[in-house]
């Protein structure tokens, strides 16, 4: 039960992210600023709650509600520095990577502490 207890703000802010994707192939690039810039016109910054950049130019936003997040993703592709970029909900069937917006050391002492409980 505790696990589920642990689990459950990384799946909120889960069901809440988009992904923005440079096509590939495209040797375009952009910074955190171009992000924030193209962002506070198309949803609104106070809509948004994290950006982290992935690898490359992939971004993750993490947005505050379904609403803006459906708003966002609605719009399939946006228009970074002259480039259109993919834009995605971030779905997974498994945990298979920790998003960039959790706080590692916060998760490493809960599970720590889930270890210790368990033994």
């Amino acid at each position: 039960m505790r696990i589920v207890a642990v689990m459950q703000p990384y799946r909120e802010r889960r069901d809440r992210t988009a992904v923005l994707s440079c096509p590939r192939g495209i040797s375009a690039s952009f910074d955190r600023h171009d992000v924030v810039t193209v962002l506070r016109h198309v949803v609104g910054l106070d809509k948004v709650t994290t950006i982290s950049q992935l690898e490359g130019n992939r971004w993750e936003v993490v947005l505050v509600d379904d609403n803006a997040l459906k708003k966002f993703t609605d719009m399939v592709t946006i228009d970074i520095k002259g480039v259109a970029v993919d834009v995605s909900a971030f779905r997974i069937d498994c945990v298979s990577r920790v998003c960039l917006c959790a706080f590692q050391t916060k998760l490493s002492r809960m599970l720590f502490n889930v270890i210790l409980l368990k033994h």
